[in-house]
């Protein structure tokens, strides 16, 4: 594809980098103010600074087009003196204002990083010393290869020697209300960000498929138009967390030669596994409630966009584009645990009255792992090659998680012995995409994990410093794996995952509920009667939960109930720690031709809380992988490994580890009706009854990553 450069000062407009909340920084008071609403259809304002106004003019536009005044009413506006003002006069003054403030206030712009964006987490940006100041420049429209132009800001340091290398940041949530301080930190230090949002979203063009394999695409025309630029040095980084951390990922298995790194964090891109499809399915079962609130909450279909017969470019890149929303700001509200636990599956967030989106196509795929509907969504695979170095982040909660798969796919399958080195992983003790939301004394519900302070920011600056300018973080010094191991509390350094020394341990399930080292050796089961109509839950109400798997909590009063059977072993005798993955070997039988199992390992204390620490789950139907569904029959015995995913914890002497075992997990998972047929259509359920068989030639273990002592 051939497209002609753009220089950066030929863009018709340059904005300053906005300052919502949260990270972004906030500019010098410039003596304006902002809106306090008015009875009378008149609009005050008082003393503030220029992004109160900014957002001011922006809440008055969207006054007007909520129809708030007749078309034949021009409001007015008091600005401090009580002086008339149109709406284009104040509109006009907010645009020179940010400019304004932007460069006058350059001085400002390079005090301390944790005076602007976090004062109460300094430790974030220990030795970030800025050394540019910044601007946005807005919404320049970069042709794909079929046409589609996809709209990306870039935030370019001021005063900075040309050419510049670029990190690159693509997604479907609204460049304009990027959370992260990355924005300004990159080109602080000479580093241009370009954020673009997907084909479809936002201000881009195109129509938006949810995770499509067109993102492979797009972004490698994208890092090939910016590395064409004469500004451009050639060398392009992706970085990107959840979905962002996806189309990061689909960049690198096009290996194009200008990009030279990339961070990957808390994503779902790996889809190559027999047990694992991106972040939708885990063992065959989709994550029902994070489906449900992603489409609802954050992709609708739904996009407004300028009429017909006017330039997108120029319509984004002009002054007022703030004052329009693209994507529905409210959405009816609905009772999760209620609204989910209703059949069938696949229209429940039509029922919800919900703008329209891709969650019922996706759902009905969920009922064939292997259809061409997720074969087309680009997730990597076992056949994908990697020609840069990369970091991997990710936390405990994160089952939908692919940073242990692809940190193994990216060194197994790296076109080099020195880019498979050079592949690391942080396994941190944060929820979802919350890595710089750590403190001295960290807690996420129930679960006490200490002090986890770790300067991010300068971490993640310097490792782009040093592949994309030849100087920053010593990256050859660092260790391959960081982890944070819980219960000890403390950062731990290895050169592998699992680290050198663990070794896997087995612990059987045996009679009367027992944990023990030793193989049983006199054969037993245990039944327990599953029904649909009243799943065993995910967690206790009112639990904080994470987006992806739940939250910890004190499972104890769910582990009473009569559909749930529990395993634990006696209080340890010395601490025992575990760092790696976790798999449990089950021998099962049941009355139903498929239904679920689902495991829980939680950690007791002497008081007899009962702590989470990882959950996994099989559809029985896909036993022996997704693609090759088979049913049970009633009553015959079948062996199947359940995927606990990763952890790392130190469980201290006096407590101890329990196995609970149900087949729900709802609304995390979504349920199986036990009927064999499609539970994502179906309206129909019967009741199983199951069985967990232990000892002799059925001894189901539990494979635990045991570190040495």
């Amino acid at each position: 594809m051939i497209v002609a450069p753009v220089g950066l000062a030929d863009v018709p407009e340059t904005r300053a980098v906005p300052s919502p909340a949260g990270d972004y920084p906030r500019v010098a008071d410039r003596g304006v103010g902002v809106i306090a609403h008015q009875p009378c259809g008149a609009l005050k304002l008082r003393q503030s600074d220029s992004w109160y106004l900014e957002r001011a003019a922006r809440a008055l536009f969207l006054y007007l087009a909520r129809g708030a005044f007749s078309s034949s009413h021009t409001p007015s506006c008091v600005i401090c003196n009580n002086t008339a003002r149109s709406i284009r006069e104040i509109d006009t003054q907010l645009m020179s204002l940010r400019a304004e403030s932007f460069v006058a206030g350059a001085e400002d712009a390079l005090q301390p990083r944790s005076a602007r964006f976090d004062p109460e987490r300094p430790f974030l940006f220990e030795g970030l010393a800025p050394r540019f100041a910044t601007r946005r420049v807005r919404s320049v429209f970069i042709p794909m290869r079929d046409g589609v132009r996809l709209s990306t800001d870039f935030h370019i340091p001021l005063g900075a020697d040309l050419p510049l290398p670029v990190v690159l940041v693509r997604t479907p949530y609204n460049k304009n209300n990027a959370p992260t301080a990355m924005p300004a930190l990159l080109p602080e230090q000479g580093i241009v960000y370009a954020i673009q949002d997907v084909r479809g979203r936002h201000e881009s063009e195109g129509e938006f498929v949810a995770c499509s394999g067109i993102d492979r695409l797009d972004g490698l025309d994208t890092v090939e138009w910016i590395a064409s630029q004469t500004w451009c040095n050639g060398r392009v980084g992706t970085l990107g967390s959840s979905y962002t951390g996806e189309t990061a990922a689909k960049i690198a298995a096009m290996r194009h030669p200008a990009h030279r790194c990339g961070v990957i964090m808390f994503d779902g891109s790996y889809g190559g596994g027999q047990t694992r499809n991106g972040a939708y399915l885990q063992g065959g079962v989709s994550l029902l409630r994070m489906m449900f609130g992603w489409y609802r909450d954050f992709v609708p279909k739904v996009s407004f966009a300028p009429p017909a017969g006017i330039d997108r470019e120029a319509w984004y890149q002009a002054r007022w584009a703030d004052a329009y929303e693209t994507q529905p700001v409210r959405q009816p509200p609905v009772d999760y645990d209620s609204h989910l636990k209703t059949l069938p599956v696949d229209t429940l967030l039509d029922r919800s009255g919900a703008a329209p989106s891709e969650f019922a196509a996706q759902m009905r795929a969920s009922a064939e792992p292997c259809s061409q509907y997720f074969a087309d969504q680009g997730f990597l695979t076992e056949a994908d090659r990697f020609a840069a170095p990369h970091l991997f982040v990710t936390g405990p909660l994160e089952r939908g998680g692919s940073s242990f798969d692809n940190f193994r796919l990216f060194q197994a399958n790296a076109d080099s012995a020195e880019v498979a080195r050079h592949q690391y992983l942080w396994f941190t003790p944060a929820a979802h995409s919350g890595y710089a939301e750590c403190e001295a004394d960290t807690r996420f519900g129930a679960r006490h994990f200490g002090d986890t302070r770790h300067p991010y920011y300068r971490d993640l600056v310097g490792w782009f410093t040093h592949w994309l300018l030849d100087h920053g973080a010593e990256i050859e010094a660092w260790p391959r794996v960081r982890y944070f191991l819980a219960g000890r509390n403390v950062w731990q350094e290895a050169q592998s995952w699992p680290p050198h020394g663990v070794v896997a341990r087995r612990l059987y399930l045996a009679g009367e509920g027992a944990l023990v080292w030793d193989k049983p050796v006199a054969e037993a089961s245990v039944e327990y009667l599953y029904d649909p109509d009243d799943p065993t839950p995910s967690e206790p109400p009112e639990t904080p939960v994470d987006l992806l798997g739940g939250g910890y909590a004190d499972r104890s009063a769910i582990e009473v109930r009569d559909d749930v059977i529990s395993f634990t072993m006696p209080p340890l005798e010395a601490s025992l720690a575990l760092a790696g993955a976790i798999e449990l070997e089950l021998y099962v039988s049941s009355s139903a031709p498929d239904t679920d199992f689902v495991a829980v390992l939680s950690e007791v204390d002497s008081k007899g809380c009962s702590i989470n620490v990882t959950h996994g789950v099989a559809r029985m139907r896909y036993r022996t992988g997704l693609d090759c569904p088979e049913m049970m029959k009633p009553g015959e015995i079948y062996r199947v490994t359940i995927d606990l995913w990763h952890a790392a914890i130190e469980v201290p002497a006096g407590n101890a580890l329990r196995l609970s075992l149900s087949s729900s997990y709802f609304p995390v998972f979504d349920r199986n009706l036990n009927t064999g047929g499609d539970n994502f259509t179906g309206t129909e359920w019967r009741t199983a009854r199951n069985a967990v068989h232990l000892g002799g030639a059925c001894a189901s273990a539990l494979i635990l990553p045991a570190c040495a002592a």
